[in-house]
């Protein structure tokens, strides 16, 4: 099954929703009732990696990460309470850009040991995780993300990886587009305004959660991971993307296991003036293997290009004529 959201990251107008299986509203006894749902809205989902930008926005805001400092990830993994957390980054000492960029497990671990819980919480919180964002439809999740006073000595390393929380795909584009332009948390729309008068459009509704600043460090970031990182394969021809990979464990019968899995990728294009957020989340991917790298990461390259070829956005860079 899977989920594709694709939002205007200055308006917070839905363009796309798609959610597979699908069901003809008019039979829906023609399928199984797990597919009466709109997934990308109803579904609350362990996010992954793809949370590794907020822990560092929230590393880099809190002062803890010195500059120039570089993170120890040389040992394929990190112990955190009595447990061994394995790292799948090459083994290396990473900036805290590089962290994100090669979605080091260790370095990002060791950045959200260093933040408060109650930093830590209020950065997830203020992406808009745990509440639902207000688009109007029936049933939103709010997801989850629990108050500290639940928190275990194993919570800020586990935040740090994507675990311990769960988001809706919704969620998840627009805690992206937040990043895309700027720093502004939006409302997500349906419909562009309501009443009878055609012409009114309704103010947008926003709040701020990042300076520009920083909001800029984390593009740069997003986009060396697609050039260069775990995000290669969401390559857009044409167009300078930036975007994150993620790939999950999923529980079935309240336990996780090494066979079911979903495979994440959150971005934004064009850079440098992003107009258009895109999210993939697809579950238990069966072709290839189930890593968010190769799976998920075409999937947004294909869709965005698409988003980006019906919005007849500007290509930002050239593009290569095969023949």
């Amino acid at each position: 099954s899977g989920s594709v959201v694709v939002v205007d990251v200055w308006s917070g107008h839905i363009l796309a929703l798609a959610s597979l299986p699908s069901f003809d509203p008019a039979t829906p006894g023609e399928v199984r009732p797990e597919h009466w749902r709109l997934r990308p809205v109803q579904d609350a989902i362990e996010p992954g990696s793809t949370v590794k930008p907020f822990v560092a926005a929230a590393g880099l805001s809190a002062g803890v990460i010195r500059r120039g400092e570089r993170f120890n990830c040389l040992d394929r993994g990190v112990s955190v309470a009595g447990h061994w957390i394995r790292d799948h980054a090459d083994p290396g000492r990473y900036t805290v850009d590089e962290v994100v960029v090669h979605s080091a497990n260790a370095g990002i671990i060791e950045i959200a040991e260093r933040v408060s819980e109650d930093r830590l919480w209020g950065a997830f919180d203020a992406f808009g995780f745990g509440r639902r964002t207000g688009v109007g439809f029936p049933a939103e999740t709010r997801g989850l993300l629990r108050d500290t006073s639940g928190w275990s000595k194993m919570s800020r390393a586990g935040l740090a990886l994507g675990q311990e929380l769960t988001v809706s795909p919704l969620q998840m584009a627009m805690a992206y587009a937040a990043i895309a332009n700027g720093g502004w948390l939006l409302q997500p729309r349906l419909i562009l305004a309501s009443g009878n008068n055609p012409q009114a459009v309704e103010a947008i509704d926003r709040t701020r959660i990042l300076d520009e600043a920083l909001a800029e460090r984390l593009r740069s970031m997003l986009e060396a991971a697609v050039r260069e990182g775990t995000g290669e394969l969401a390559r857009v021809p044409g167009f300078r993307a930036a975007g994150k990979t993620g790939t999950a464990q999923r529980t079935v019968g309240g336990t996780f296991d090494d066979e079911h899995h979903i495979a994440w990728f959150a971005g934004f294009l064009p850079i440098p003036d992003p107009r258009i957020a895109v999210v993939i989340e697809l579950e238990d991917p069966v072709e290839i293997d189930f890593w968010a790298s190769t799976v998920a990461a075409p999937v947004f390259a294909e869709i965005a290009e698409a988003a980006a070829c019906h919005l007849d956005l500007a290509p930002t860079e050239p593009r290569i004529v095969q023949g």
